[in-house]
């Protein structure tokens, strides 16, 4: 590997800013992947409603198609052939359950596909991944036809007692698989070979439930009524838990109720209705590190299990009962989402801080791993996109609801941290002390060891540490990143870097000074 390149000969005074042949490596690879994206013809057509930052920010089938309901219900009528108000997605298909060979049973539940003897859930599914219908009676060798036709529901559709508009409205159809005949209420939109997992609603529920992949070796009735409670199980974590599936459905972000799920938390948590809360927000790590939640966190510690929550939770929410005050951090939540809420709060207000894009999108890279490096590009442009959109939706909260909302640079912060918080509790209408005062500096001027505790930072001076990400990052990089976030820097008043002296200079400010912002200074 070459020797990295020195710039201490080239600067003035004989400077010693040395680019290092990691960032060098770095350099190479952006230049690589930059020409490989200009050479890769495009291979797939993309609805234009389907855009980077939506695909990054809703990832799954439903909830982008939730979010084109709301927002452009002219372009979803456009893309799904049917108006918002009929469209009603169901699927049908059939599961075999694996079971022992019960005695003296023949080839009744033997099943050529798979080679195994098993019994048949067939279910009728909503967008949601919900069972809405389900008959596990099926032997297997009976296809799925052969069940439907004697499937309960198949008679409530053909005499028209289950409500559902008349057959001409085709939107009310179910999608069936692949060996379900076509009929009023049973269309057949894709071939079963090019389902993903999510398409498949069984596979979801026994990858919760791993006892469905397994062989049951208890009797067929056993096996039917052990899939009936998985099923009920299933639908309840649905709608009760929605966070408690991101293990096997994704990440938090990805989640398909994040949104739901993001607005009931923090409305429990405002409403002090902690039993509308996930158990994973009420088991998280972060209650030990705060005086107000520390004594619960050692409550479920000592209390394991759903039984310990509600054992625990009585203390929580008399002590949430008992403040003035009930402030939340929430980290990367869209401020759209809060922007309905403060008509029905009315004491609610929004401390909205920002940070360089640049040092965001490192610290993301190297402490979260969130992208890999050869898609710095593509993920900055979805990053500066979102904090775009939020931005916009802050200016209009400070016309619509004047002094609710402050908004916050995180290095001006580090640069004058008491001198903020004096005005931060000014914001809330709270009083400061002494003992706050004291309990800031110690944090963020005294010069203490600096700790590394993702809750509980202590560092010697605030600013430097603010600005220790210049020093981790090589100039191309950083120009890549300039390009993608300029609508945000001249909005928060950042500088783009022209030369490695102003990049690594930690002397020098990447930030204007006393910028305006929505009436606000930031």
């Amino acid at each position: 590997m070459a020797r990295g390149v020195t710039f201490g000969e080239l600067l003035p005074n004989g400077a010693d800013y040395v680019e290092t042949t990691a960032t060098s490596a770095i350099d190479l690879q952006l230049e690589q992947s930059e020409r490989r994206r200009r050479r890769r013809r495009r291979q797939m057509w993309v609805q234009n409603w389907l855009t980077t930052m939506a695909r990054q920010e809703h990832c799954q089938y439903y909830h982008l198609v939730q979010r084109l309901k709301q927002d452009n219900p002219n372009q979803f009528k456009k893309y799904r052939r049917m108006p918002v108000e009929l469209f009603d997605e169901r699927a049908l298909d059939g599961k075999n359950i694996k079971i022992r060979a019960p005695a003296l049973s023949g080839s009744d539940y033997w099943c050529d596909d798979k080679s195994c003897y098993a019994i048949v859930l067939l279910a009728l599914v909503d967008y949601n991944y919900k069972f809405l219908w389900v008959d596990t009676g099926g032997l297997g060798h009976q296809s799925d036809a052969h069940i439907f036709s004697a499937f309960h529901l198949k008679d409530r559709l053909e005499t028209g007692t289950l409500g559902l508009p008349p057959p001409e409205t085709i939107e009310q159809a179910a999608a069936g698989a692949g060996g379900q005949q076509r009929r009023t209420f049973v269309m057949k939109p894709w071939s079963k070979k090019y389902m993903t997992k999510e398409e498949l609603n069984y596979r979801i529920m026994a990858n919760r439930w791993r006892r469905l992949m397994t062989v049951f070796y208890q009797a067929p009735e056993v096996a039917q009524t052990t899939t009936e409670c998985y099923i009920v199980l299933h639908n309840l974590t649905r709608l009760k838990y929605p966070a408690t599936l991101r293990a096997h459905y994704g990440s938090f972000k990805s989640n398909i109720n994040y949104e739901e799920m993001a607005i009931n938390t923090l409305e429990g948590i405002w409403n002090c209705s902690f039993e509308n809360v996930d158990l994973d927000t009420l088991t998280q790590f972060h209650m030990q590190e705060s005086n107000t939640t520390k004594e619960h966190h050692k409550c479920i510690k000592k209390n394991p299990g759903v039984n310990g929550i509600v054992t625990c939770l009585p203390h929580l929410k008399e002590l949430c009962q008992s403040k003035r005050i009930n402030s939340q951090k929430v980290v990367r939540l869209p401020l759209r989402l809060v922007s309905p809420l403060m008509k029905k709060y009315p004491d609610l207000k929004i401390l909205h801080l920002v940070r360089d894009p640049r040092a965001s999108i490192i610290s993301q890279y190297v402490k979260l791993k969130y992208f890999p490096w050869n898609q710095l590009q593509k993920y900055t442009e979805t990053f500066c996109a979102r904090v775009h959109e939020d931005l916009q939706t802050t200016a209009k909260i400070a016309r619509d609801y004047p002094g609710r909302i402050k908004l916050v640079r995180y290095e001006t912060m580090a640069e004058h941290p008491l001198e903020i918080t004096d005005e931060l509790y000014q914001f809330v209408d709270a009083k400061i002390t002494k003992e706050l005062h004291k309990y800031v500096y110690d944090r963020t001027l005294s010069g203490k060891k600096d700790t590394n505790c993702v809750t509980c930072l202590v560092k010697s001076n605030a600013s430097v540490a603010a600005n220790k990400w210049r020093t981790s990052i090589g100039l191309r990089a950083a120009q890549a990143i300039d390009a993608k976030c300029g609508k945000v820097y001249t909005l928060l008043g950042y500088k783009p870097v022209k030369t490695v002296l102003d990049l690594k200079n930690l002397t020098g400010s990447l930030k204007i000074s006393d910028i305006k912002f929505a009436g606000m200074t930031v």
